[in-house]
């Protein structure tokens, strides 16, 4: 027994050059109208919104950390005066623009750090998960 070909196969088949053809001619036309791709523009837009909160809430609790008063805005994080902040991030949200917004809300819990006092205030504290021995 012979298969049979459906009749749309039949019609590509016959008609492969053209329509390849037309599938070039669209996707030209596609990539002309909109070149980056509409995601990409949201994700772009949407990383300034996110960086300008940011900023916002950094000024918002002072531009400088509290320890060493250093106003760099590429080192500094937000910090949990009272620890906490993992349980924070793994909460029902779990987004990192999730303590961005909470810092509008409520200030008085966080504090900025920069990196390095930021690592040393979780060594003092003990804040650090232990390490697994080699």
């Amino acid at each position: 027994m012979v298969p049979q070909h459906k009749p749309q196969a039949k019609h590509y088949v016959k008609n492969s050059d053209r329509i390849k053809k037309a599938v070039r001619r669209y996707e030209a036309a596609v990539k002309n109208r909109d070149p980056i791709g509409l995601r990409a523009k949201q994700r772009i837009a949407e990383r300034k919104a996110d960086e300008a909160q940011r900023v916002r809430a950094l000024m918002l609790l002072g531009g400088m950390c509290e320890r060493c008063k250093n106003n760099d805005m590429r080192v500094l994080q937000i910090d949990h005066v009272n620890g906490g902040g993992y349980a924070a991030r793994k909460g029902p949200t779990k987004s990192p623009q999730s303590a961005v917004r909470d810092v509008f809300k409520n200030p008085l819990k966080y504090q900025l750090l920069c990196a390095n006092d930021n690592w040393i205030k979780r060594w003092e504290r003990g804040e650090n998960k232990p390490r697994l021995a080699a």
